[in-house]
């Protein structure tokens, strides 16, 4: 009697391609970089462990870690949705303003 299968084998396969389509137009714009190094590297002075205090993290996260993950976060939903939205408010405003 063989071993029984795995349960990666019931699955179908999945094959994606090396880079979604339109992948250029979802780059993040240059000005992001610097909101991320600062989560990036808050992460990471974090996960090492060194910081013992509770204030100084609950400072590094609350008061500058999730700031800069939202201005990244709405920065990008921003940038992504920038055309259609400009349309749609050039459609609100009056024929004779536009």
């Amino acid at each position: 009697m063989g071993a029984p299968p795995l349960f990666s084998d019931l699955l179908p396969d999945l094959t994606l391609p090396v880079l979604p389509p339109g992948w250029t137009e979802i780059t993040p714009p240059d000005w992001l970089a610097a909101p991320l190094a600062v989560v990036v590297v808050i992460s990471a002075l974090l996960w090492s462990g060194r910081i013992r205090q509770t204030v100084v993290v609950n400072f590094l996260v609350l008061g500058m870690m999730l700031p800069a993950l939202n201005l990244c976060l709405f920065g990008m939903a921003f940038h992504l949705s920038h055309g259609y939205m400009t349309q749609q408010l050039i459609e609100l405003l009056p024929p004779w303003l536009s």
